[in-house]
């Protein structure tokens, strides 16, 4: 389904943006986010809705492995997006990495939340970072696509 859900996304874009490249490259960000799910989950990933087959390597079972290749995925990931997309607020950016950085290592180390309120909220201002993200690029896009 992971492999559906690219094609569409990117086809989609696609037939907003007439943009070849970002739709061949949203489509396979989102093949690879099960790929990599593959990787660390363990055997729970369906292969289909029309299977019970699931997967997974359960790299999970190994923590602190586990940890060290997400933190050096999300280094490189950060250092590759800010060599070449070269975002103008450059400080902005560096600090909404290091905010997701230190939510991330919160939630590895913090205790649980407390009540399923608490995750509905924080799941609900994640649109925070989604629009903090689109603030610091939103000048840089317009000049490369013009």
């Amino acid at each position: 389904m992971a492999l559906i859900w690219g094609v569409l996304l990117g086809l989609i874009y696609y037939l907003f943006t007439k943009n070849r490249k970002g739709s061949w490259i949203l489509g396979a960000l989102v093949l690879s986010h099960w790929v990599l799910d593959f990787i660390t989950h363990r055997p729970d990933l369906p292969i289909s809705p029309f299977t019970d087959l699931k997967v997974g390597l359960g790299l999970w079972n190994y923590p602190i492995a586990e940890v060290i290749l997400e933190l050096l995925l999300f280094g490189a990931g950060a250092l590759l997006y800010f060599k070449y997309a070269r975002p103008r607020r450059k400080i902005s950016y560096w600090i909404l990495i290091g905010f997701l950085l230190i939510v991330h290592i919160m939630n590895l180390l913090g205790p649980p939340p407390p009540d399923v309120m608490a995750v509905a909220w924080s799941a609900n201002l994640m649109w925070i970072i989604i629009v903090w993200a689109w603030w610091i690029e939103r000048n840089n896009f317009k000049e490369k696509t013009e």
